[in-house]
């Protein structure tokens, strides 16, 4: 063998001399060849091909040579001087790169990174995308990485599925899988998290040499478990996602019957809290109930979601005005964009925390499974008209200890539906007098925030409103001729809301619509036009409504600030954009910093901003909208004229700019005024402390 061995050999070294890559042909095979065991032969063969740059075939000749334990030491020394070193730098660079983002990412438990120094693996370059990987505290080759290798699962991956690797460095896969499972159509900033598991930590940060982990870390989903213990405590937590697949690992390894396991448990966890549950609140007599609730003695659980744009806002300041009230209480929230509220969150809260009220905004006692049982008072705060509550078959489901806050004064509508008026409480609109009130502001803050006119709407673009209500639309038969009849509809009721007519209500819009879809053959049954028609108003005429005012202020080119995530890209009132105001503090004190904040919502004119805007002591000028239109009317609240003040057209609107403008007195008499009114009746407190006393009397009704 080894006289073939030399033969081909000197073959394949005058073939090469003399250019014929038959010559590289027949080097490879020999190194290929099972039968090729002799160390002396193989280093001949690595030195000549490096000699001649033909590195990758060399590096895999040095690799063989290696492992036979021939010339180790001379071995070592060749590789790394010239595979390594000439890389070092780059390799530190990413190295430093990617400690720097991990050691601020937070889905990456801190700890001490080493030092480049003190890393033991040497990425050795075979080609593009491979290296093969020596270590050099144990001088051995250990791996290999091919960066362009992916597993065929990533093809059968989709959308929203939540996937655990395994020790996976391999970047384009990590990518890939990446943006297979995100969700298409995320509700705000919830996410679907991907886990990346991995054994041992000494061996994962010597990957950051050549992995850029910064891209992965870019949309913040991805999270960092090192060893089981972290995996333990991660996956112990009720709000996480437990994995739907498992790559990198086997039915038969450990750590899939882990996974398997947690799984099995979860549902065990489940049932076992149901029974608690269950036996605690079984026992509570409606007596105990009721005397609680008089005494302000009560636990309440408030649920919310971190994916609302206000809500979330609203139950903390629910929160914040129990414990002024001294009532014991606790948010239900998801803790990240990554993370969900769970069956398990609301039992393990149930049993540990034992409340006597569940209270959600816009979301009904049949909505969550968990919130079973008949003792636990439950109230919704209803503060949109969305379809799942302003239905008769959503009216059916409330129970003796459902109880409905009605932010629109009116109970008609919810009675027309079957709702049972003794499940009824008005209740408007309220606000946190600790956070929305005078500030001192800072020259940074004035010079920042101040402005003649304010506003504040993430709602704003009505050209946003009409890709979004056709993005709805598509994907049909016969939607560019759809698309055809909408936009025209939409021009429509752009062009005469900007000459003057308010079009708030839904009729004169019906007809709009129903004109242009009949001009382009276009028929609906009633059912798919009355879910079309809602989603034009909200979508489409809401965002011209809240538009066409602020553009009329933009014709005779006053001092404003637009405040809202849509105004960036509104084609006439850009200009004005300020970004997005921070809830809270940050929003009083931009309206300290504001002369007049104009209201925008053309369905509702008892808007927390009226309240926010007042307390702050600024001046409210909100729109005018017609009693039958007005699904809570602030005139029941405040006293127009004297508490608060509407326009009614594009001229009332500049007189009334022009006028409170220049007389900084009369401005300051209107908010003085409606401060008083507030105070009185429209602080958290106030609200909160009626409707518990007001559901301690219907509980008592029952018994």
């Amino acid at each position: 063998m080894e006289l073939n061995i030399n033969e081909m050999l000197l073959e394949a070294i005058n073939k090469i001399e003399n250019r014929d890559s038959k010559g590289y042909d027949i080097l490879k095979d020999i190194l290929l060849t099972s039968g090729c065991e002799n160390g002396a032969i193989i280093f001949e063969i690595a030195l000549f091909l490096l000699s001649q740059n033909m590195y990758s075939l060399s590096l895999y000749a040095f690799k063989k040579c290696h492992q036979l334990n021939f010339n180790k030491d001379e071995v070592a020394k060749i590789v790394l001087e010239s595979f390594y070193s000439p890389n070092v730098s780059e390799f530190r660079e990413m190295y430093k790169k990617n400690v720097t983002a991990l050691a601020n990412y937070k889905y990456f438990k801190p700890r001490e990174f080493p030092d480049f120094s003190e890393l033991s693996y040497r990425f050795l370059p075979y080609d593009d995308h491979v290296f093969f990987i020596y270590d050099q505290e144990e001088d051995r080759f250990v791996s290999y990485l091919d960066q362009n290798h992916m597993i065929k699962d990533v093809n059968m991956l989709q959308p929203k599925k939540v996937i655990i690797f395994r020790n996976e460095y391999k970047e384009k896969q990590m990518i890939a899988c990446m943006e297979k499972t995100e969700d298409p159509y995320p509700v705000l900033t919830a996410k679907i998290p991907i886990y990346f598991y991995y054994d041992s930590f000494n061996e994962f940060v010597n990957y950051l040499q050549v992995v850029d982990f910064t891209k992965i870390l870019e949309d913040e989903r991805s999270v960092f478990l090192m060893g089981r213990d972290e995996a333990d405590e991660w996956f112990s937590d009720s709000q996480v996602h437990l994995p739907d697949l498992v790559l990198n690992i086997t039915g038969q390894d450990e750590f899939y019957k882990y996974i398997e396991g947690k799984l099995k448990r979860n549902i065990n966890k489940i049932n076992d809290l149901h029974e608690l549950v269950y036996e605690y609140y079984n026992k509570l007599e409606k007596g105990i109930l009721v005397e609680r609730f008089r005494q302000h003695k009560l636990k309440i659980v408030f649920v919310t979601s971190r994916f609302t744009t206000a809500l979330k806002y609203y139950i903390r300041d629910c929160a914040k005005a129990c414990d002024k009230l001294g009532i014991e209480n606790k948010v239900l929230i998801e803790k990240s964009d990554i993370h969900k509220i769970t069956r398990s969150d609301y039992l393990e809260l149930l049993n540990e925390f034992k409340p006597d009220l569940m209270f959600s905004i816009d979301h009904f006692r049949w909505e969550y499974g968990a919130i079973f049982h008949d003792n636990i008072a439950y109230i919704s705060w209803v503060q949109d008209p969305m379809p799942h509550i302003m239905s008769s078959e959503s009216a059916k489901k409330i129970k003796n200890m459902d109880f409905i806050m009605n932010a629109f004064f009116s109970c008609r509508e919810f009675l027309s539906l079957g709702y049972p008026n003794e499940q009824l409480i008005t209740a408007p609109m309220a606000v946190n007098a600790d956070i929305y009130k005078f500030y001192e502001l800072t020259e940074d803050e004035r010079q920042k925030y101040s402005t003649d006119i304010c506003v504040f709407s993430n709602a704003g673009n009505p050209l946003l409103g009409l890709q979004s209500f056709l993005d709805r639309c598509s994907g049909g038969d016969g939607f560019e001729i759809l698309k055809k009849a909408v936009v025209s509809a939409y021009e429509e009721v752009y062009s005469r809301v900007m000459e003057g007519e308010f079009l708030q209500g839904i009729e004169p819009n019906r007809e709009i619509v129903l004109r242009w879809l009949a001009s382009f053959g276009i028929t609906m049954d009633k059912l798919n036009f009355d879910y079309f028609m809602t989603m034009f108003m909200e979508e489409v005429v809401r965002r011209i409504l809240r538009s066409v005012p602020l553009e009329w202020l933009h014709q005779k080119g006053y001092n404003m600030k637009l405040w809202g995530n849509e105004w960036v890209n509104h084609p006439v009132l850009k200009k004005y954009a300020c970004g997005i105001a921070e809830n809270g503090e940050v929003l009083s004190r931009i309206i300290n910093a504001s002369k007049i904040v104009i209201g925008t919502n053309q369905h509702i004119s008892t808007h927390p901003r009226v309240f926010e805007t007042i307390l702050s002591n600024s001046f409210y000028l909100g729109p005018y909208i017609p009693e039958e239109y007005d699904s809570a009317n602030i005139r029941m609240l405040l006293d127009e004229g004297n508490e608060i003040i509407l326009y009614y057209n594009k001229e009332d609107l500049y007189e009334k700019v022009d006028y409170y403008l220049a007389n900084p007195e009369k401005r300051q008499e209107i908010i003085d005024n409606g401060k008083k009114k507030i105070f009185q009746n429209l602080t958290y407190e106030a609200l909160l402390s009626r409707v518990i006393s007001e559901v301690a009397d219907k509980i008592e009704k029952q018994m």
